[in-house]
């Protein structure tokens, strides 16, 4: 009896995809397995108590232990492959090893021939100064197209693979990634995007690695972290799941590395990746602006808080608005962008920039709507170009926001600068209203 997939699953049928044998689980894609053992879930979870539903949480198990399986077998061919590699390079080496002992013992029959001749130059007889030898003549023949050792070495291995032996990934199994955390998360490979990362516990795996790759993390976090409610069994399942998942969509065909490393019941980002985080460069100009500022440079601050800016395209994992985890970075991040907005806005306004300190005070409304520095700092805008309505409008909003936001007034220093601009303006009507009487009665 085989299970296969379907496109449509009936919520009433929860053994639709029962079919004939003439179907095998190895002729079935991988992917198309872990979707399938989705569904089975899902529709287990519909079932109420039943023989049937007994018998599918049942099938459910032995499909977690067969998909474990493959998933190993999978790990397994990749530790052979690495394997071969690894052999051809020892067979490599060794075979510059003996070429040199060759080298050697014809150096030391050469001398075994002449020692019954005392006007030939006498040769060391065993190996070592034998190559001690040859080292010696190749240094004093410099002069005449000169073979180091380093050179002998090169030449024997310039067509052969440069393969590690020590376990790790050659130079060019490397890879890049650009991960950006800022608004929609997105990775790019090699500056390709990455797209199908469909499974959301696959992408939620990786964003939370990445977030942590200077460490290895214990599989235990990561079940707890994002299957608490599971079993053991269940949580260990589909963090296997979730981890094939991801290295199929990481996988670069042209290259060999793992991407997503497991060693000692830990997971980590492999070190050769070279890894770009978009919140990483970000603080990084942020902490610069600051440091620029402590040394007078404004000028050069005020560079580095703009590069800043045009990283911060939304917040910290926006869709992922719902998971605690994320909360206190997204929080720290925005806090941030709001106070690089805030120096921004100090420097257009001293400059007399009114249209780019507007555009940048909107920018900290949009995400803090009930920042009263900023509203007043807009409404100052508007009145300095002559916009009093705006500026009013500016006030209007300011109150709303407090008032159905935060439950709160303006301060008595928004009310202030309000009943200034609104003075005049009633100033300006006043005149205009006068000019157009005398202008009336002249006519």
């Amino acid at each position: 009896m085989n299970i296969l997939p379907t496109k449509n699953i009936s919520d009433n049928c929860a053994t639709e995809t029962l079919c004939s044998t003439s179907t095998r689980f190895d002729d079935i894609g991988r992917e198309e397995l872990v979707n399938l053992l989705e569904d089975l879930k899902r529709q287990a979870q519909l079932l109420s108590p039943s023989p049937r539903k007994v018998v599918l949480d049942h099938a459910i198990q032995i499909f977690q232990s067969f998909l474990n399986n493959l998933l190993e077998i999978d790990w397994h061919k990749h530790l052979y492959e690495q394997a071969q590699l690894q052999n051809k390079g020892l067979n490599d080496q060794l075979s510059l090893v003996l070429k040199l002992l060759d080298f050697a013992n014809s150096s030391a029959a050469d001398a075994n021939q002449n020692t019954h001749n005392p006007n030939e130059h006498t040769t060391p007889h065993t190996a070592q100064q034998s190559i001690d030898q040859w080292v010696n003549m190749t240094a004093s023949n410099a002069s005449h197209n000169p073979i180091t050792p380093t050179r002998y070495f090169q030449n024997a291995i310039k067509d052969a693979p440069q393969t590690s032996t020590d376990g790790n990934h050659n130079n060019e199994d490397t890879a890049k990634l650009d991960v950006y955390f800022l608004g929609t998360f997105r990775v790019y490979r090699d500056g390709e995007l990455i797209d199908c990362l469909s499974k959301s516990r696959a992408k939620q795996l990786l964003k939370y690695l990445i977030l942590n790759r200077t460490k290895a993390i214990p599989k235990e976090v990561l079940m707890d972290r994002f299957w608490p409610d599971h079993d053991q069994n269940s949580a260990r399942n589909n963090l296997n799941v979730a981890v094939y998942c991801l290295r199929q969509a990481l996988k670069n065909e042209h290259s060999n590395l793992v991407h997503v490393l497991f060693q000692d019941g830990c997971y980590c980002v492999n070190h050769n990746l070279e890894i770009q985080v978009d919140t990483e460069v970000f603080e990084l100009h942020v902490k610069a602006a600051e440091r620029l500022e402590v040394q007078h440079k404004t000028a050069e601050a005020i560079e580095e808080y703009k590069l800043a800016e045009t990283l911060y395209r939304g917040e910290f994992l926006a869709e992922d608005l719902y998971d605690d985890w994320s909360l206190e970075l997204r929080e720290y991040y925005k806090s941030l962008y709001v106070k690089l907005l805030g120096k921004l806005s100090d420097f257009y306004y001293q400059q007399q920039l009114l249209q780019d300190c507007i555009a940048v005070n909107r920018k900290i409304t949009a995400v803090e709507i009930g920042d009263e520095h900023a509203h007043r700092r807009l409404m100052d805008c508007f009145a300095r170009l002559n916009q009093r309505h705006l500026a009013l409008r500016q006030y209007q909003l300011c109150t709303e926001a407090l008032a159905k936001g935060f439950d709160l007034k303006p301060s008595q220093e928004t009310v202030a600068l309000y009943k200034t601009i609104k003075a005049q303006d009633s100033c300006e009507q006043d005149s205009k209203e006068q000019y157009r009487g005398i202008h009336l009665k002249q006519a």
